[in-house]
């Protein structure tokens, strides 16, 4: 068994022993790109929701003031993640 399939393994047994299903919805476009009320796909993927720090540096006069924020991501599996887009808008437990 290579780290791959391990890493791979270990993740399948954390989504399903704690994870949450997650509904991703995309909506139709009109002819100007804009989204509709309309659903044209919708997925339902289970994971894991995290949270990962990133630091974020603001320039000021007299230095630079450096921070923290969390940046909340969902862990799953690279077969679901490849069904969903950017921007899709995700729903947890029906709520938006």
């Amino acid at each position: 068994m290579n780290l791959y399939s391990a890493n791979k393994h270990q993740l399948a047994r954390l989504i399903a022993t704690r994870g949450t299903e997650y509904k991703f919805i995309r909506f139709k476009e009109n002819e100007f790109g804009e989204p509709t009320t309309e659903v044209d796909v919708e997925v339902t993927i289970g994971g894991f929701f995290h949270e990962v720090t990133t630091q974020v540096a603001t320039n000021v006069s007299d230095g630079t003031i450096t921070r923290t924020e969390p940046s909340p991501r969902i862990a799953c599996m690279v077969e679901d993640a490849r069904r969903i887009k950017l921007n899709d808008e995700v729903r947890v437990d029906g709520i938006v």
